[in-house]
């Protein structure tokens, strides 16, 4: 990947950043009209910079270039705005002249960042980079991810510009998030999360092979604390503006869980990472969504699944994909039990890629509270001022913001962060980070639990059946998972 810098003095850098970020501002434009031959908006995709930038990538032989170019906005709304909040993209399809060999199909996409200011800050918090240096390096396939070919990435860490050219997967077509997956490709997509998870599973940023050197983590200190500031701010705005957006009225049960019990305590979070430390950690795709998700079928019928846009792919706890993947992705209603289906599947996909992996049933469902509380800070922080954006498709957004109140109420979240916000006074006197399983089934739901209670001590073998069972057995079983019979 290209990073670029222009401007090398951190105190010249420090002054005109804020200018340079402005697209259509003096500085912006005069930069990328007589400096850069880099793309940073649909209307900077000229055969001149296209071929500027391949070349650089090392995609062209030295006598072929670029004759004509037809250039299509992708993925527009009906208001002319476009459906990803974070970036924007457009189809390129090229004629090429010269005999030398040519490594870049004739049709591509280019993703950019957006023209709206304040989401291409938003995305100055890595997501860019990240997006790029995802698919530069490999992380996908290294993990069995498949992804769309990379052709080239470019950052320009000053302008906040970015210019990534992929793959074009039509005639595929992601998963309609209206609609949702079946249980067998949601189970796919958890199996697939699980492969890539354990391929990272330890590994953080002092990792070479694979690098994960730029892979920053979910504990990142600059980002929590300026996540903190923004959910300060969006918190109190966040149901009254969702209610709008979508119509749809929340509990006062949650209501209550995001006024009284997270919002007071969001520094606790922040400050002491309660959530991450002593967590296993892994690598992320962060936002593993039906939307972002391509199934496909060969001819024998075998089905697989193409992710793309990892702009929030960091370092953190599974729980936070597998929360995802299972909210974001099920179509039908998401019962009690088949969410402990999904969590027991994902669960068994992930042993069975890491066999010798120290992970207990109880830590994967206590990690995925975590991710789900992570879920319920992201879209607070994004619907407090963003509720517009949900409003675009207010059913689909309606059905994920019931789903996101029912299940945060239905595990105990609020139980979940009072023991966490615990956890961290204990440690901050000096005390061990460190759970134990019996700790982490205190704030487990009632019907986990239940579940926990029925499932034998061999992790890899499939849970006892609900039926048959009398209580005096079901006690001996939960006395012997725990070592205690």
């Amino acid at each position: 990947m290209v990073e670029r810098d222009p401007l090398k003095s951190s105190l010249v850098s420090t002054v005109l950043s804020t200018a340079m970020w402005m697209r259509g501002g003096p500085l912006h434009t005069v930069y990328y009209k007589f400096f850069s031959d880099t793309p940073s908006q649909a209307s900077d995709v000229t055969a001149h910079n296209v071929e500027s930038c391949l070349r650089r990538a090392g995609k062209l032989g030295d006598d072929t270039h670029i004759s004509g170019i037809e250039v299509e906005t992708f993925g527009l709304q009906e208001d002319g705005k476009p459906k990803g909040l974070v970036s924007e993209i457009v189809r390129v399809t090229c004629t090429f002249e010269g005999s030398t060999p040519i490594a870049v199909p004739s049709t591509f996409l280019i993703k950019l960042a957006p023209s709206e200011f304040g989401m291409r800050m938003f995305g100055r918090l890595l997501m860019f980079k990240n997006e790029a240096n995802f698919y530069l390096k490999g992380l996908g396939p290294y993990g069995g991810l498949r992804v769309p070919d990379l052709y080239h990435a470019e950052y320009n860490k000053v302008t906040g510009e970015v210019a990534i050219f992929l793959e074009d997967l039509s005639p595929l077509t992601p998963t309609d998030q209206g609609t949702g997956m079946s249980t067998e490709d949601t189970k796919l997509v958890l199996t697939k999360l699980a492969g890539f998870h354990a391929a990272y599973w330890g590994l953080d940023g002092s990792s070479t092979t694979p690098d994960l050197s730029e892979a920053v983590g979910v504990d990142n200190p600059t980002t929590l604390n300026l996540f903190a500031d923004f959910f300060a701010k969006s918190a109190p705005k966040f149901c009254p503006e969702i209610s709008k957006a979508v119509d749809m009225e929340f509990t006062p049960e949650f209501q209550s869980l995001v006024m009284d019990t997270i919002l007071p305590n969001v520094k606790s979070y922040t400050d002491s990472k309660w959530m991450t430390d002593g967590r296993p950690q892994t690598l992320l795709h962060g936002d593993a969504r039906c939307e972002n998700i391509f199934m496909t079928e060969d001819s024998a019928g075998n089905r697989d699944a193409i992710f793309i846009d990892p702009q929030n792919s960091l370092r953190g706890p599974a729980g936070c994909d597998l929360c995802y993947g299972i909210m974001f992705n099920y179509g039908d209603d998401l019962t009690e039990e088949m969410e402990v289906e999904f969590i027991e599947h994902y669960y068994q996909a992930l042993i069975a890629a890491k066999p010798d992996l120290q992970y207990s049933f109880v830590e994967c469902c206590h990690d995925y509270i975590c991710g789900l509380t992570a879920t319920v800070y992201k879209f607070i922080i994004a619907g407090g001022d963003g509720a517009k954006s949900f409003g675009r498709n207010p059913e689909v957004f309606r059905n994920f913001f019931q789903r996101m109140e029912s299940t945060s109420l239905r595990w105990n979240m609020k139980g979940f962060f009072e023991q966490g916000c615990a956890r961290a006074a204990k440690v901050a006197e000096g005390g061990n980070a460190q759970m134990t399983d019996a700790e982490r089934l205190e704030v487990l739901p009632q019907f986990v639990q239940d579940y926990c209670r029925e499932r034998t001590g061999e992790r890899a073998t499939p849970p006892i059946q609900r039926t048959g069972r009398t209580p005096a057995e079901a006690t001996q079983t939960w006395l012997g998972w725990l070592g205690l019979a």
